[in-house]
């Protein structure tokens, strides 16, 4: 299945289409999805917030041929 993911962080900006197995989860798909560009160096914050199709996810929800997937970092303050 084909899924693509969409990310814009200060340290990895980065939009592509990934071939995933059905069943995989959106954890799995976004490490999946950014491990070619920490292999080749680039860094990323590690708390994420997932968009699939427009809706809010989890990371062990499930997902489907031609879903979208937002990444966003998990900002925090004080």
């Amino acid at each position: 299945m084909k899924v693509t993911f969409d990310m814009d962080q200060a340290t990895l900006k980065a939009k592509d289409t990934v071939e995933l197995e059905e069943g995989t989860t959106v954890i799995e798909g976004f490490r999946e999805f950014v491990r070619p560009y920490v292999e080749n160096g680039a860094s990323y914050q590690k708390e994420q917030v997932f968009i699939v199709n427009s809706r809010s996810a989890g990371e062990d929800d499930p997902l489907h041929d031609g879903d979208r997937v937002l990444v966003f970092a998990l900002l925090a303050g004080g």
